[in-house]
């Protein structure tokens, strides 16, 4: 256990950061309110939920880290092989399962499957996480060409910054508004490049001032989400909820639940260890867990919403998404496996 949280302790806690960020985005989704009319509690109750998307920005920060290992272990056929196979299954599975739920026909059920749907008309036609992040998977390999031959790394990043920022500048007003959900986290995932190459060189040390500037960094990330989200703040760029705010609440909050995690885990064993357990466990199958959550999280709602306890729908729809996530991965385990035998 080291005394600072570096960025291999992310790396070490990855699973577990996945997790929280998996069950922070159920809770934005699903969570029925318990006390929607008790002061105060109420407010936090209904502010940890409306904020609860920013789980997205992890993963986008943690998959940006890992590319940086995972482009360095294979080639890049096998490095595609295994990108896709791990978000291709659940996502053909779920795309199956939802053009019957919703009655696609055949065509739009393949513009929503090969993302033509996404670029064309509505990003959220069909897991929008699912084809973004394989944008940028393809992408990739060409941007770590560029970023292995500049020397300053560094200064790369935020070169990159300044030209997202100026493009989404040039585009707010031609570019349809929802793919500004999308266009908004990549800065969050160039950071993670960045974090992923400093964590694979062992050049990155955390001073004990900078977990002062992080806590700030996320203080003002709360502060600028309840302006957005609440107050209709327009931030920099449109879709402001999901871009300054977003950012640094993913930035800041990785490294400070990080701590937080080796805190727990050394100090209070038993219960680190069953907090960190069930973190893992959910995101080990964070992907699944995702995919499943809406369509089974909403039916298993309209059973229970106005018949039961709030606590029960609660806790009835957590069950019901866990179990078929677990199915799911599962089936796709499964299919990898077979598919990897000889890598």
């Amino acid at each position: 256990m080291k005394n600072n949280c570096t960025a291999p302790d992310i790396v070490s806690y990855r699973t577990e950061l996945m997790g929280l960020a998996a069950l922070w985005i159920y809770i934005f989704h699903e969570w029925v309110p318990l006390a929607p009319n008790v002061p105060v509690l109420g407010f936090i109750e209904g502010f940890i939920k409306q904020i609860g998307f920013f789980g997205v920005d992890i993963f986008f920060l943690l998959s940006g880290m890992g590319l940086i290992f995972a482009i360095e272990k294979h080639s890049l056929a096998t490095y595609y092989k295994r990108r896709f196979l791990r978000v291709l299954p659940p996502y053909l599975i779920m795309a199956v399962v939802l053009m019957f739920v919703q009655s696609w026909t055949f065509p739009q059920f393949l513009k929503n499957l090969l993302g033509i749907t996404f670029f064309t008309e509505n990003m959220y036609a069909l897991l929008w996480f699912v084809p973004a992040i394989t944008i940028l998977y393809l992408l990739f390999p060409l941007y770590d060409a560029i970023f292995k031959k500049i020397p300053n790394k560094i200064l790369l990043t935020v070169g990159m910054l300044a030209l997202w920022l100026v493009l989404s500048l040039l585009f707010k007003d031609h570019m349809r508004l929802d793919l500004f959900g999308f266009t908004n986290r990549i800065p969050v995932f160039l950071v993670g490049v960045l974090l992923g190459h400093l964590t694979k060189e062992k050049t990155l040390t955390i001073p004990k001032w900078m977990w002062g500037v992080f806590l700030l960094m996320f203080v003002f990330g709360l502060a600028t989400a309840y302006l957005t989200n609440y107050k209709g703040l327009y931030l920099l760029v449109p879709v402001s909820n999901c871009c300054v705010p977003n950012f640094c609440l993913a930035i800041s909050g990785t490294f400070l639940f990080t701590k937080g995690m080796a805190l727990l885990e050394r100090y209070c064993k038993m219960l680190g260890k069953l907090l960190l357990n069930v973190l893992s466990f959910f995101g080990a199958m964070s992907l699944e867990f995702y995919c499943v959550q809406e369509l089974v999280g909403e039916k298993i709602k309209a059973v229970f919403i106005g018949k039961a306890w709030d606590s029960a729908t609660n806790l009835m729809m957590l069950l019901g998404v866990t179990l078929s996530a677990l199915l799911l991965h599962c089936i796709c385990r499964g299919i990898q496996t077979v598919l990897t035998k000889k890598d």
